[in-house]
Order: structure tokens, then C-alpha cells, then sequence
């Protein structure tokens, strides 16, 4: 159990911390050059509609800035990502604390080592989301690639600093998820996800749109069973990532990083 006392330094320093890394990743990556491959940078906003916990709109809007072989401490991927929680749109459910007040933040970073058939490797998640909330997921990616099928597998521990409501202080997570390229500019897929408050089903598709590097995607999760105390919970995800490099969608997916982290129903 994470004592009361280092949550509450946790959740007053993280934010700080977070801003720091931010402005420094702007910075650097702003004139990085790529390490024995293309750059790729990507930009997307997305909105995440999810179910109500604890009388709380979990809703969240956010903009996310990645940037892949960034020339930084090796690193494969660096990403920051800011936004606000509690926007009030709540597809799901009605919510009594509409409010812009909660922030999310956070920054993500992957180290890969490429295969010739894909790649593995070590990534690591910081996100804060206000009232001394800030959960940290640290683990291993393994990523296949076939012509017309991408296998990712995902696992590691997750902890939160503060009693967030349905979770765990602490434990372990796992995902397993199956993409489908029915053409190489648009894509389908499923997956399973685990972890200490239940198990989720999801399903997704990618789209290009237009010759532009623009695509729109969605992903929606769903739990087996009860999940975060919630029976039948969900988590709808959408919008629009524009990739700086990469010819075609497959391209940009496979060489930008962007999905080997993600998980259908965060930690929050």
C-alpha cells in the first residue's frame, strides 16, 4: 500500500515535473534529426467517452505529440500529451461535475529494438490528471508484422498515487491485440485487455482520409463482465492523428509507434 504521505508529495510534484518534460521534448525534438531511419512525428486529438465512476464524468479531450527515433537517450518513441477530463459530454451516462477544472497531462516513452518481422521492447507512462491522481504503467511490448496481419502484445504494472475509484493502488496488466489490414490505408482491430479490476474486449478501425498523412480512428472497449465495480462498462475513443512522414497508413503505423502503448480503457 503507497503511504498517504508520498501520494500527496506525488501529486503536487508530478504535475510540476511533467510541465518541465514537456517544454524540454518541445525543445529538443524541435530540431532532432532521425537515427538510421526516417523521422516521424505525429499530432492527434482524440476524445475518450467513458463511463461515469463514482458520481465523476471520466470523459477526456486531448492532444498528443509524438515523435519516433528522436535522437534522445535512445529512445524509440517520446511523446507528450495534454488535455482536460470531465468535459461533460458523457455519452454514456448523466454526470453532476461537469467542469473543465481537471487537467491530463503526461508524457510516454518506448526503447525498441527492430526485427526483421517487427520489433520488441520497454515502455513507460506518467499521466496526472489533477487532485493528486497520477498513475505510472511501465512494461514490455512485442509487436509482429505480416503483410496483411500485425500481432501486439503488451504487459506490465500499473499503480495510481491516490485512491482513484474501482482501482487498484497497484498491479499488474496485460493485452493482446490482432490488426487486420483490409488495405494498406485502412485497417481493423481486436483485441483483449486484463488487469487487477476486470477484463475488456475491444474493437477498433483506422482510416486514411484523403492523400494527405490524416487519418481518423476509433476504438471502443468493453468489459467481459464487471469492470471497475461497473457491469457492462465502456470506453468509446475517437479521432484524427496527422503523421509527419510515411507514404501509406502501414507505413506510418508500423514505422511511428504510436499504438504500442495504447490501451482500450486506461489506467483512469
Amino acid at each position: 500500500m503507497i503511504s498517504r504521505s508520498f501520494r500527496l508529495a506525488a501529486g503536487r510534484a508530478v504535475p510540476a515535473a511533467l510541465c518541465a518534460v514537456s517544454l524540454a521534448v518541445a525543445g529538443a525534438t524541435a530540431g532532432a534529426e532521425p537515427t538510421g531511419k526516417r523521422l516521424q512525428k505525429d499530432l492527434s486529438v482524440a476524445y475518450h467517452a467513458r463511463e461515469t465512476v463514482n458520481d465523476r464524468d471520466n470523459d477526456i479531450l486531448r492532444l498528443r505529440y509524438g515523435i519516433a527515433d528522436p535522437g534522445i537517450a535512445g529512445l524509440s518513441r517520446l511523446a507528450v500529451f495534454g488535455g482536460f477530463r470531465d468535459v461533460g459530454l458523457d455519452l454514456f451516462a448523466d454526470s453532476e461535475s461537469v467542469s473543465l477544472e481537471h487537467p491530463d497531462i503526461g508524457v510516454e516513452a518506448l526503447w525498441m529494438k527492430d526485427r526483421p518481422d517487427g520489433r520488441h521492447g520497454l515502455g513507460a507512462r506518467v499521466n496526472y490528471a489533477g487532485d493528486h491522481e497520477t498513475s505510472i504503467e511501465v512494461a514490455g511490448v512485442y509487436e509482429r508484422f505480416h503483410r496483411m496481419f500485425d500481432l501486439r502484445l503488451v504487459g506490465g504494472v500499473q499503480g495510481v498515487t491516490d485512491n482513484v475509484a474501482g482501482r487498484e493502488d497497484f498491479g499488474a496488466f496485460g493485452l493482446g491485440e490482432v490488426t487486420w489490414w483490409y488495405r494498406e490505408d485502412f485497417l481493423f482491430r481486436g483485441g483483449l485487455q486484463a488487469d487487477p479490476d476486470g477484463e475488456i474486449a475491444s474493437f477498433g478501425f483506422e482510416v486514411a482520409i484523403g492523400r494527405r498523412p490524416l487519418s481518423f480512428f476509433l476504438d471502443w472497449g468493453h468489459a467481459l463482465d464487471d469492470y471497475r465495480d461497473i457491469s457492462g462498462y465502456n470506453d468509446l475513443s475517437a479521432g484524427f492523428r496527422y503523421d509527419f512522414g510515411g507514404d501509406t497508413l502501414r507505413d506510418r503505423v508500423r514505422e511511428g509507434h504510436s499504438r504500442s502503448l495504447f490501451r482500450a480503457v486506461e489506467v483512469q
